[in-house]
């Protein structure tokens, strides 16, 4: 009862956390820097102590690089899993207590997919406890120069205490790649196979952006979604760091702005990496990278155009051009929307006797609007009231002395 009681104590204060690190917000910073000389080109509060969530698991796999260096472990070395291990929360790879797992798999599972199970496997099978692997972990980063850097766990789960910064992941990153490079590779795997399921890369620019070949990802409410890569173009590789922003999209839209802007437009590095959020959509290389939706245009539909011809549609361009351009001076006024109705086109009267034709004049009979399409031939009941019209009228324009009779005497 004692154990379970500390175990949901423990529960509510990290969700308390969690909950005071989504409300404060995740604080953006970046950097730039060359992979060779590792001088900094641009950066955007890179000093700034922020969590390092899934990235810590880079000096994860750096230890795992260096036991394999030295030859302590192989590729295909088995790690058992512990209880306390496959019971950590995803994202994982669904290890269960008493299994065991080779050192390649558990270095694709950290790079491809970020598991958090497996970079406790790999802490407790290194050395004694996860406690010494982290004290491990803490000596390497001041080795290293990551002065502002302290961790807590080797998965990257969130700690209060546990901080980093842009230019500290940069240090790191470089070190793998330099120190590393025959393993450093396996940052840039693709996909992996697990039984029947193919399981893609978190880092979704591989294959995107030009040049970009290693690349780590992570995530936490407080920290935000960050992503670390390494791309080279023209012999010049340079290390770029991307923490705390508010999406996936933004994240991976920012980092293929910098890489672009840093090889095309090195002059204007230091205004994309300071406003990041405004200058996304002026960028017309994430178009092309089809990382961007282009802007979409205002389009006439084809019942409007009319017919399907080049000159019609030219002419009902010109038109809307027109359009607004009186609309921004001011003159154009619409046209009223009455519906007008089609006339009514009546049929001509024939009388059946062509003799008396003439004797209608200018008391000719109108005949009532038949109900229906104009020009449709009347029914028998209407041309009867139009034969006994014009028999009236005739008798009518006749003279008025044959109606006078005379008187008797």
């Amino acid at each position: 009862m004692i154990y379970m009681g500390m175990v949901n104590l423990l529960r509510i204060i990290c969700c308390f956390c969690l909950l005071v690190g989504q409300i404060q917000g995740a604080i953006y910073t970046a950097v730039i820097t060359e992979l060779k000389t590792g001088n900094v080109l641009a950066q955007s509060s890179a000093h700034t102590p922020v969590y390092p969530a899934s990235l810590t698991k880079l000096m994860t796999l750096y230890l795992l690089f260096q036991s394999l260096e030295q030859g302590l472990i192989r590729m295909d070395t088995l790690f058992k899993v512990s209880a306390f291990a496959a019971r950590q929360p995803p994202s994982n790879w669904g290890l269960k207590p008493g299994s065991r797992i080779s050192v390649r798999q558990c270095i694709l599972a950290l790079s491809v997919k970020s598991c958090n199970d497996v970079a406790h496997v790999v802490s407790e099978n290194l050395y004694e406890s996860t406690e010494l692997f982290v004290k491990n972990m803490n000596a390497m980063a001041l080795k290293l120069g990551m002065l502002k850097t302290v961790f807590y766990n080797p998965s990257g789960w969130h700690h209060r205490l546990q901080k980093t910064t842009a230019h500290n992941m940069a240090i790191l990153m470089r070190a793998i790649c330099i120190n590393f490079p025959e393993y450093s590779g396996f940052l840039g795997v693709p996909s992996i196979q697990k039984g029947n399921r193919v399981i893609r890369n978190t880092n979704k620019l591989l294959g995107r952006v030009p040049g970009l070949y290693l690349g780590k990802t992570g995530y936490t409410c407080p920290s935000g979604y960050n992503l670390v890569t390494v791309t080279s173009r023209n012999n010049q590789p340079i290390v770029v760091v991307v923490m705390g922003m508010p999406s996936k999209i933004q994240r991976d839209q920012l980092m293929a702005s910098l890489i672009e802007t840093c090889y095309k437009d090195p002059c204007r590095l230091h205004l994309a990496i300071a406003k990041p959020l405004n200058t996304l959509s002026e960028t017309p290389h994430l178009v092309l990278a089809k990382l961007i939706k282009p802007r979409r245009t205002k389009q006439v539909k084809k019942s409007k155009i009319g017919n399907k011809n080049r000159s019609s549609r030219r002419a009902t361009v010109v038109h809307l051009a027109k359009i607004n351009r009186e609309k921004a001076s001011g003159k154009h006024r619409p046209k009223s929307k009455k519906s007008t109705k089609p006339l009514f086109i009546a049929q001509k009267i024939r009388p059946q006797h062509p003799k008396k034709r003439n004797t209608l004049g200018a008391t000719r009979a109108i005949p009532r609007k038949v109900k229906g399409r104009a020009g449709t031939i009347p029914s028998k009941r209407i041309t009867r009231k139009r034969q006994s019209l014009i028999k009236r009228a005739a008798r009518q324009t006749r003279p008025s002395s044959s109606r006078i009779k005379p008187k008797k005497s």
